[in-house]
């Protein structure tokens, strides 16, 4: 436990400037998005800027975990840690879910703060829709997160291959065409389209904006979202960032 705390120490030590800097990067922005709302007297627009915000979380996660295992492949400290792989990628994915979930509850407080602004009174707060945004967004960044795990370890495994090193990056993307290849066959079968829409939960959905001469509207609507289809996505996930730790584990020369 101490030597795994010790990890995320150091992971926090290489990335806290990245994620400083995230945050600020969010607030200027907010500060713009606002600024111009308020200049066109159009408040609504500033809940729009809140709701992009909150997507740039799926890829801040992947783009802080590509900065940390770069600092790692110019440092090449992983060659002398007796660590194992999974404790190595889960030590930085716990540090960057952290970074994700504060930036996150950022967004959701410049959010209330642009629903006062349209309201003296707040007479409603979707919390719940809220909450299920940003499990989602979580959910997905860290989906991510392990395909950069194992395109970063494959990509830095072959180069022990002299003979495959020079085809790295075309075998990457070939892998990518593969997975897009065999995902899309299968949303073809019907039994399997049935299969995953047999577990399905109602939720807000839907998110539109609405813009005319003299108006400008958000909102959402309700759907059935299918629940397998998330859980066949966790599995995935899961199996690559075993992958990914075993390939590492089978010391990478980054």
């Amino acid at each position: 436990m101490k030597a795994f705390i010790g990890l995320l120490r150091k992971d926090y030590s290489i990335s806290r400037f990245w994620f400083f800097g995230w945050l600020a990067l969010l607030i200027f922005f907010y500060i713009v998005g606002v600024s111009f709302a308020a200049y066109y007297d159009i408040m609504e627009f500033s809940i729009m800027v809140v709701f992009m915000e909150g997507l740039s979380q799926l890829i801040f996660m992947p783009l802080i975990l590509l900065s940390m295992l770069m600092i790692e492949g110019r440092t090449q400290l992983w060659l002398y840690t007796v660590q194992s792989g999974w404790k190595l990628l889960l030590s930085k994915l716990t540090v960057t879910f952290s970074y994700t979930v504060l930036s996150l509850l950022l967004v959701d407080f410049l959010g209330v703060i642009s629903l006062a602004w349209q309201s003296d009174d707040i007479l409603f707060l979707p919390w719940k829709e809220s909450i299920f945004f940003n499990v989602a967004v979580i959910s997905s960044a860290i989906y991510f997160s392990c395909w950069v795990f194992f395109y970063w370890t494959v990509y830095y495994g072959l180069g022990k291959t002299p003979l495959l090193k020079k085809f790295r990056w075309f075998i990457l993307v070939l892998i990518f065409v593969l997975y897009q290849i065999i995902a899309s066959l299968a949303l073809t079968l019907d039994w399997f389209r049935e299969f995953t829409n047999l577990w399905t939960v109602k939720v807000k959905g839907h998110f539109f904006i609405e813009v005319g001469p003299e108006n400008f509207t958000t909102g959402s609507e309700f759907i059935h979202l299918p629940v397998i289809p998330f859980l066949l996505y966790a599995i995935l996930a899961a199996v690559i960032f075993l992958a990914a730790s075993w390939i590492l584990e089978r010391k990478v020369e980054v």
